[in-house]
């Protein structure tokens, strides 16, 4: 598929933004942003999946969240300041690089893209807030819970994540041990309240709202 394919699914703004940069494929694996380095351009994801997390010097992550296309990322750059986070991609991807002058100049020049960015920022700094209060009110089988409720989508009356997630997965999401998540899922599974097969979770009914 062309890169002009690929651009052709976003709305308007996006696509006259992602149309200035230029495009790169990363294999999967790939880590194509790292925290701490200094950030000149903003990426437009036009294929695949990422995951943008941070870690430690030990390689323990925590997981912000992941993006499918139409998402764009590094748009902090805009402060000047080094990244904070990584981004890594989960399947093949492409994306479009764009320097950060041209979000800049658009973002002064087309109002509707301004509020739109506006919007998708204030959607992820929800989601922070959101697990900052979980991971600190929260135990982890509750944060579990509702990261799988969050994620389930319902298909032909059963309700799956689709999103293929091994159990170190789950643990780098809701801040916890892989052996936490694997104890919690042995007694779901135990329970007869979910299966995981080959990194495939099935939620066979309604998690308990406390474990």
């Amino acid at each position: 598929m062309t890169p002009s394919t690929h651009l052709a699914h976003l709305p308007p703004s996006l696509r006259q933004l992602a149309g200035a940069g230029v495009t790169r494929r990363f294999p999967r694996r790939t880590r194509f942003i790292a925290e701490g380095d200094v950030g000149t351009s903003i990426y437009v994801i036009l294929s695949g999946r990422v995951k943008v997390f941070t870690s430690d010097d030990e390689g323990k992550e925590f997981v912000f969240g992941t993006y499918d296309s139409g998402a764009i990322l590094g748009e902090m750059a805009l402060d000047g300041l080094p990244r904070s986070a990584s981004a890594e991609a989960l399947t093949d991807v492409q994306c479009a690089i764009v320097p950060i002058d041209v979000l800049r100049r658009q973002i002064a020049e087309d109002p509707d893209f301004t509020m739109e960015l506006i919007r998708t920022l204030i959607a992820r700094s929800r989601n922070t807030t959101t697990f900052s209060r979980r991971l600190a009110l929260e135990n982890a089988y509750q944060r579990l819970a509702a990261l799988l409720d969050g994620l389930a989508v319902e298909q032909d009356g059963v309700r799956s994540v689709p999103e293929p997630l091994s159990q170190q997965d789950l643990a780098h999401r809701i801040g916890t041990s892989r052996d936490m998540v694997s104890k919690l899922f042995k007694e779901l599974v135990k329970g007869e309240y979910l299966l995981h097969q080959n990194k495939r979770i099935t939620l066979l009914r309604p998690l308990p709202a406390k474990w």
